[in-house]
This record gives C-alpha cells, sequence and structure tokens, in this order.
C-alpha cells in the first residue's frame, strides 16, 4: 500500500513539456495496445459492472508473472 499527495497541475504542465523526461510523449501508444487488450479492467469502467473475487485478481496476477517470466514462474 502506498500514499502520496499529488500536485496535477505541476504533472500537467511536465507533461506538456517535450523532452527526454517525459516518457509519455515518447512511447509511441502502439507499443502498449497489445498489452492493453489483454486487460480488460484497465478500460474505463472495466469493474462497474461487477466486482471480482480476490481469487480473480490473484489469477491475474499469476498470468502476468507466466507471460513475463515463462510457465514455470509461479
Amino acid at each position: 500500500m502506498a500514499a502520496a499527495e499529488l500536485d496535477l497541475a505541476a504533472l500537467r504542465r511536465f507533461r506538456r513539456r517535450p523532452g527526454m523526461g517525459n516518457l509519455l510523449s515518447r512511447v509511441k501508444p502502439a507499443l502498449w495496445a497489445e498489452e492493453y487488450g489483454w486487460h480488460d479492467v484497465e478500460r474505463p469502467n472495466g469493474l462497474a459492472s461487477s466486482a471480482p473475487s480476490r481469487q480473480w485478481f490473484a489469477e491475474r496476477q499469476k498470468e502476468a508473472i507466466r507471460r513475463l517470466y515463462g510457465p514455470d514462474a509461479t
């Protein structure tokens, strides 16, 4: 668990600046499109219609680890 106070106005100013430090403006969204396609939850309101069980979240994490590190990872 983590908690932080974010200065959204400063973040928005930073994201409008060109430069090497602004990763979001440099990375092409298409690079992530396939990965995002795997996860309905990350879409806006992806969990609005139902509340998955704890087991669902655990399996989701295990599957992500398997995709990253192979079938013997979990």
